[in-house]
């Protein structure tokens, strides 16, 4: 049978190796989302492509709605309408992994930039490499935010488990806090601060990672 203290001994081994773990995990996605892949390079070329040839097809004389119907690999239909669901679904097929959540401000960003075009009569072509510009700005920002961010979260989530590693730890010193607590008034007062305290510290900490993520 396990006793008390071999489990807390275990937990509180779990506990200490959380961070470092943690930290391993987010640095290997981001150097996995970095690193290009060969095999889905081969097949989907990247939001980032397909807008550079939506520009290139408007600039060799062709028409909005023909170089959509090329990315999404359909006939042009006559009086088609661009719209934003009409450039979601040309550029769907061409979006690598992480990359579906853009799709539909790029989609936003496309049809003003259309109607920019036909209002104001300017190229519809440097339109188009601005909203380029715009989702390569928008991926170094997230990527530069989620490295910036993975730290701080790692040692939110470390001070978040020191309760229960506190409790373990008694355990396996012999000292059973919850009959501490449990046992009289004071116990009980102390326990409902302490849960109180950890609840307000748990809202704030979310509350000031929300905040710096917005504002990034």
């Amino acid at each position: 049978m396990v006793s008390w203290p071999m489990l807390a001994a275990i937990y509180c081994a779990v506990l200490s190796l959380l961070p470092s773990w943690d930290c391993a995990v987010r640095r290997r996605r981001l150097r996995d989302a970095a690193r290009p892949r060969r095999a889905a390079a081969r097949a989907v070329a990247g939001l980032d492509a397909a807008l550079a040839m939506l520009a290139a097809g408007v600039r060799a004389g062709g028409t909005l709605e023909d170089a959509l119907s090329r990315l999404s690999g359909e006939p042009s239909a006559a009086g088609m309408v661009v719209d934003r669901v009409t450039v979601v679904r040309a550029l769907a097929g061409h979006a690598r992994d992480g990359e579906s959540a853009y799709l539909g401000q790029i989609a936003v960003e496309v049809c003003a930039a259309a109607r920019l075009s036909r209002r104001l009569g300017c190229e519809l072509g440097p339109c188009l490499d601005a909203v380029g510009v715009s989702f390569r700005r928008k991926v170094g920002r997230d990527q530069l935010v989620a490295q910036t961010t993975a730290m701080p979260k790692a040692t939110v989530k470390l001070l978040l488990a020191l309760p229960a590693g506190t409790w373990a730890f008694g355990m396996l010193l012999g000292a059973n806090p919850l009959t501490v607590l449990c046992a009289s008034p004071v116990g009980w007062a102390c326990l409902v601060l302490g849960v109180g305290g950890y609840a307000a510290g748990a809202c704030w900490v979310r509350a000031m990672l929300r905040a710096m993520l917005e504002h990034e």
